[in-house]
C-alpha cells in the first residue's frame, strides 16, 4: 500500500522533471537560451559597429584638416592630441581610473601602443611632403597585411585564406581610389623624375611603409591589452606620446603659430573631438575584435572622406574612384559576413553562462 509520504515525493519527482513554462506556455530553459544566444551574436558584432562608426568621426577629422589653411597640418595633429588628453584626462580623475597599468607588463604594452601610434602619424605626415599624398597613402593602407601577420605571430589569432583575400581587395580598392602615380603613370602628369626627386620618392615610400608596419603595431598592442586595461587609459597614453612627439617636431621645424581667423579656429576643435570620438571607438572595437579585422574596416575611412567631400565641397568623385570605394565596402561587408556566420554557427561549447567561443578561434 502506498503511503501519503511517497504519493508526495511521487509527485515532487514529476514536477521537478517536467519543463519549467512561462505565462505564454513557453519552456522556460528554451527561453533563457535564446535569449543568451541573441546576447551572443549582438556582442560579438559590437567590435565591428564600433570600428565602422569610427571611421566616420576618422573620416570627418581628416576632412575637418582641410578646412585649416593658416596653420601647419603638424600643430592640427598636436591640438587633435591635447583635445584628446583634455577630454580624457578627467574623467579619468572623476573614475579614479589608474594612469598606470596594474603590472610591468600592460604598462610596457600601453608605452608601445603610445609610441607606435604616435610614430605611425610622423611616419605619415613626412612621406606625405616626400611623394604624392595618393602613393603615400596607398603604401600606408597597405596596414591590413602586417596586421595579419603580427596577429598571427603575436596574439596567436587565427587568420583564414578568406582573410587575406578580403585584405588583399581592401588594399586594391584603395589604389584604385587614389591612382598612384607608380601605378597609374599613363596619365596627363609629367613621369619623368629628377634624381632628387626620385630619391625624396623612394625616401618618403619608405617612411610611409614603417607609418603602415607601426599602424599595424597599433592595433596588435591595442588587441593585446584587451579588457584588462580601461580605453581611457590607452588613449592617455597616445595623447602623452603624441603631444611630446609633434610638439618637438614643431620646435625643430619653428612652425607655431595660432589660428587667423574664427573659421580655422572652429575646425581645430572640430578636428580634436572628431578625434576623441574615433579613438574611443577604435579602441572599443579592438578590445572586442581581431586586430586584422578592424584594420580592414578602417579602410572604409578613405570612403567616408570622399562622401563627407562631396557634401562639404560639392567635389564629386570620378567612376574610377567608385569603383575603388565598391571594392573597399566589398571587403568591409565580407568581414562583417564572416563574423555573422561564426556567431550563428556557434555551438557555445564553453561556459554556458557566457555563451560566447574565444574569438581566436573563429
Amino acid at each position: 500500500m502506498v503511503t501519503d509520504d511517497e504519493e508526495i515525493g511521487d509527485l515532487h519527482e514529476v514536477m521537478s522533471s517536467a519543463p519549467l513554462l512561462t505565462e505564454n506556455g513557453e519552456n522556460k530553459n528554451q527561453v533563457v537560451r535564446k535569449k543568451r544566444r541573441c546576447s551572443a551574436i549582438s556582442s560579438s558584432h559590437i567590435g565591428m559597429v564600433f570600428a565602422f562608426i569610427s571611421c566616420m568621426f576618422f573620416a570627418g577629422s581628416f576632412t575637418g584638416a582641410k578646412m585649416v589653411t593658416t596653420v601647419h597640418p603638424l600643430e592640427i595633429t598636436f591640438v587633435r592630441m591635447v583635445i584628446q588628453n583634455a577630454c580624457v584626462t578627467p574623467i579619468m580623475l572623476c573614475k579614479n581610473i589608474s594612469f598606470r597599468g596594474e603590472n610591468a607588463y600592460q604598462y610596457r604594452w600601453l608605452i608601445s601602443r603610445g609610441v607606435t601610434g604616435c610614430l605611425s602619424v610622423t611616419c605619415v605626415f613626412i612621406a606625405v611632403h616626400l611623394m604624392p599624398v595618393g602613393d603615400a597613402v596607398v603604401i600606408f593602407f597597405t596596414n591590413p597585411i602586417y596586421t595579419a601577420f603580427l596577429s598571427c605571430m603575436c596574439l596567436k589569432e587565427s587568420i583564414k585564406v578568406i582573410d587575406f583575400l578580403l585584405a588583399l581587395i581592401s588594399v586594391i580598392g584603395v589604389m584604385v581610389i587614389l591612382k598612384p602615380q607608380f601605378l597609374f603613370s599613363g596619365s596627363s602628369q609629367n613621369t619623368t623624375l629628377t634624381e632628387v626627386e626620385s630619391s625624396e620618392s623612394l625616401l618618403g615610400a619608405l617612411f610611409a611603409f614603417f607609418g603602415a608596419l607601426f599602424a599595424a603595431m597599433v592595433f596588435v598592442s591595442s588587441r593585446k591589452l584587451g579588457k584588462k586595461v580601461s580605453y581611457l587609459t590607452i588613449i592617455f597614453y597616445y595623447s602623452v606620446c603624441g603631444i611630446i612627439t609633434t610638439s618637438t617636431l614643431l620646435f625643430i621645424l619653428d612652425k607655431y603659430s595660432l589660428p587667423q581667423t574664427p573659421h580655422d579656429w572652429f575646425f581645430i576643435v572640430f578636428v580634436g573631438l572628431c578625434g576623441v570620438g574615433g579613438q574611443i571607438l577604435l579602441t572599443k572595437a579592438l578590445q572586442y575584435e581581431k586586430a586584422v579585422y578592424v584594420s580592414i574596416i578602417r579602410t572604409m575611412d578613405i570612403v567616408f572622406a570622399y562622401i563627407f567631400q562631396y557634401l562639404w565641397y560639392g567635389s564629386k568623385p570620378d567612376w574610377v574612384a567608385m569603383l575603388g570605394a565598391i571594392l573597399v565596402t566589398i571587403s568591409s561587408v565580407g568581414i562583417a559576413l564572416k563574423r555573422w556566420y561564426y556567431a550563428k554557427q556557434d555551438k557555445f561549447e564553453t561556459n554556458p553562462v557566457d555563451g560566447v567561443e574565444e574569438d581566436n578561434k573563429k
